[in-house]
């Protein structure tokens, strides 16, 4: 299925509720694991977009790339390095290095409306649902004014210097982004060059280029101790911190029982779930 118009997408969802269906929720579909046996809504056609002022007003198939484009040409910036569309950014609250200085998405969206089976509903809080909770139609987002400079310092470690990254992290840093793959590589983003022992500089914010896959899983460290300590714990293949991010990933785990399932619900939202999706379509 492949709505080409916002109205279209209830309806179609309400088809699925009455064949008995189940249905996933796509964009692009890069960014997701492939599903089969159910039934899939691509958003992809749903690309319109509008900046005006400091907000942008997107449908859920919108380019974010696209967007931040025309964002970062009038002065103005998405606080993200996500590619793919507005709806997975929000389906998601996928953090990026920016979600150190600007929150996540879910912290910027001031209106949010999302499909069920014959209804809209507008309500913020449906976002980081994964698209088990609603199909997202339409996003508006705040937006931040461009930093002047970014300038990212980034060093290796064999066993992380805690109290070294800890003091970088105090310095206001725009973005940072902490990776473990056997060794750590920690990048720190600034608005301006600092002289930090050890770390080269390079001009430019850092990518959170990692891909979930069906052996990713996640958790909510608080702060890098923790997550350096999640690490030694369950013993992952990789990991990925985002100082301030919604999330911490942890690929191919040897321990999983602190972690949570990449996609998987909260208790919190799986009540939610049962009011307003209670044939339970989303998949």
């Amino acid at each position: 299925m492949e709505p080409a118009s916002i109205d279209e997408v209830p309806l179609l969802l309400d088809e699925v509720r009455r064949s008995g269906d189940k249905v996933v929720v796509r964009g692009f579909g890069k960014h997701s694991p492939d599903v089969r046996g159910v039934k899939k809504l691509y958003m992809r056609k749903l690309q319109g977009y509008e900046i005006s002022g400091e907000e942008l007003v997107a449908q859920a198939g919108a380019s974010v790339t696209k967007a931040q484009e025309e964002a970062l040409s009038l002065g103005y910036m998405i606080p993200t390095t996500y590619d793919g569309t507005a709806g997975g950014l929000v389906a998601s609250d996928m953090p990026s290095p920016l979600s150190t200085a600007f929150g996540n998405p879910s912290d910027w969206i001031t209106e949010l409306k999302v499909a069920f089976p014959g209804k809209v509903v507008s309500w913020k809080a449906l976002a980081g649902t994964f698209g088990k909770l609603g199909a997202v139609l339409e996003v508006r987002f705040k937006l931040f004014p461009r930093p002047k400079g970014v300038y990212t310092h980034s060093k290796t470690y064999d066993n992380i210097a805690l109290e070294e990254v800890e003091k970088a992290l105090r310095m206001r840093p725009l973005a940072t982004l902490v990776e473990y793959e056997g060794s750590w590589r920690v990048y720190v983003t600034y608005d301006r060059k600092l002289d930090l022992e050890g770390f080269s500089v390079d001009e430019g914010a850092v990518g959170l280029t990692y891909q979930p896959s069906k052996r990713t899983f996640i958790a909510k460290p608080n702060g890098l101790t923790e997550f350096v300590e999640l690490v030694k714990r369950v013993e992952p293949r990789l990991a990925v911190y985002v100082h301030g991010g919604s999330y911490a990933f942890f690929e191919d785990p040897k321990n999983e029982e602190p972690l949570t399932k990449w996609g998987n619900l909260s208790t919190g939202k799986s009540l939610i779930k049962r009011l307003l999706d209670p044939t339970g379509i989303f998949y």
